[in-house]
């Protein structure tokens, strides 16, 4: 049997070896801060809620792509090009979908964050990709994270 095995076997040394990898939320950040505080500070970026006024903990983009959007709603495309301080053309933005044109941004705190979900589900517009960048450790994940090494 190795080492390794003869190691992982022993449950003192298992024991030792788990409490290196997992780091409680006490303890994120030298103690000073969740990881929820740091999502809201760098992910997104201290906004408030659009609804109540209350600290952000999740952003919805609603994307197009902008050739599909040219097709669908030339009315909106010409008035984007026409009042764009820049120039005449729609701006975009690099996603993980390729060039896309951000149509909406909306922040919603952890209340209404299920309203705006039920809002962004009933939209008739087929040709747009909503993109969710939520927080929800508190109430969907345990208190201990694991760390990757």
């Amino acid at each position: 049997m190795s080492d390794d095995k003869k190691k992982l076997e022993s449950p003192e040394l298992f024991r030792d070896l788990m409490k290196q990898q997992v780091v409680h939320v006490k303890k994120f950040d030298g103690g000073n801060r969740s990881p929820a505080e740091v999502h809201r500070q760098y992910g997104l970026n201290g906004h408030r809620c659009h609804f109540c006024q209350e600290p952000a903990a999740c952003k919805a983009r609603v994307l197009a792509e902008l050739t599909e959007l040219e097709k669908r709603e030339p009315e909106f495309v010409a008035i984007i090009k026409a009042t764009n301080e820049a120039g005449p053309y729609v701006p975009t933005i690099a996603t993980t979908y390729g060039r896309m044109v951000l149509m909406e941004q909306i922040f919603a705190c952890t209340q209404c964050t299920p309203s705006m979900k039920q809002a962004l589900g009933r939209r008739k517009d087929t040709y747009t990709i909503v993109e969710f960048d939520e927080m929800g450790l508190e109430a969907s994940h345990p208190l201990i994270i694991g760390v990757p090494r």
